[in-house]
């Protein structure tokens, strides 16, 4: 998107701040998937405590935490189910493929968490493998009673498009929640593959303030992105999302400065407010105010005034004109 004309004051002002944030952002996106390798789950399961403690304690187990490959054959034709869906969670946990088509090979049962533990060792091979007739393990996950984290919200915490991919080709679909969660911990070319591949996705980008999400979030990289998407308007509120706030206003609130320096550079208007209604109506420069003091505060607030100012200067040029 081509910037319009500003001022040299926040042109200058604005650069120094992008350049100052881009090797903090492209730090953020390359350690993103890092930083998810072990992501809490939703009600904080762990795959093993489905179990009778005695399972846990069978040799069958501990010999797939030594790797012996032989005695685990020796043992599995006695093992009872339980303990072969334990066995199982845990070589997908660990990443032990050598382990699993024996434990498939003795009908090892799935439970609500083994779609989950393939996500978690992110070994696309398995997870393909498990999807796949005659296993045909349901890439939503097990239904449970409660709130469980399903199987794509995993692969986008941990922001693998290969994955998602495996998933989305064996039906798996996707909720403005998830789509939230892609949003804030995914990178833009995962977004771009849900949007491609999902009509909810497709949707919901427009629905849910996707602009407000990624703003809020501090991400960059996918603002970027949303706003190449067709019909994606930088000043959009879409309805019902937080009384009408922009992107703008959601950067402001949350002291994304180098959002809010993007987002003033390609046209955001700094004048327009959320949604009028309950006497709530406030400017982004309320919002800056509201800030905690410090650095993030009075960049932000600088920015809204050089962009006031120039928006004001225009305003005149115009008015002489005519």
């Amino acid at each position: 998107m081509t910037p319009p004309n500003r001022p040299i004051s926040i042109f200058l002002i604005v650069n120094i701040i992008l350049i100052s944030c881009v090797m903090a952002t492209s730090s953020s996106s390359t350690n993103r998937q890092t930083e998810h390798q072990q992501p809490l789950l939703s009600n904080g399961h762990n795959a093993l405590l489905d179990y009778d403690p005695a399972d846990l304690n069978q040799p069958l187990l501990s010999l797939i935490t030594t790797n012996d490959l032989p005695g685990f054959h020796s043992l599995l034709p006695n093992t009872p189910p339980s303990v072969l869906t334990a066995a199982l969670n845990l070589c997908l946990r660990n990443n032990k493929p050598s382990f699993i088509p024996p434990l498939l090979t003795h009908n090892a049962p799935f439970n609500r968490h083994t779609a989950l533990e393939a996500i978690r060792g992110q070994n696309s091979t398995t997870l393909s493998l498990l999807l796949s007739p005659p296993h045909s393990m349901s890439p939503h996950g097990t239904s449970t009673s409660g709130h469980m984290t399903r199987p794509i919200e995993l692969a986008l915490r941990l922001n693998n498009l290969q994955l998602v991919s495996i998933l989305l080709a064996h039906g798996a679909d996707i909720d403005s929640h998830e789509f939230e969660v892609a949003l804030t911990h995914s990178s833009s070319e995962l977004v771009k593959r849900l949007i491609e591949a999902s009509e909810e996705a497709k949707y919901q980008v427009y629905r849910i303030g996707a602009l407000q999400i990624a703003a809020g979030a501090g991400n960059l990289e996918m603002v970027e992105f949303l706003l190449g998407l067709p019909g994606m308007s930088i000043d959009g509120r879409p309805r019902g999302w937080r009384k009408g706030t922009t992107a703008l206003m959601e950067a402001v609130g949350k002291g994304r400065v180098e959002i809010v320096a993007y987002l003033l550079m390609n046209g955001a208007d700094p004048e327009l407010g959320n949604g009028e209604g309950e006497g709530s109506y406030k400017k982004p420069v309320e919002l800056a105010r509201e800030l905690e003091d410090g650095d993030e505060k009075t960049e932000i607030l600088e920015l809204l005034k050089l962009a006031g100012e120039e928006g004001e200067e225009q305003g005149d040029e115009v008015r002489m004109e005519l």
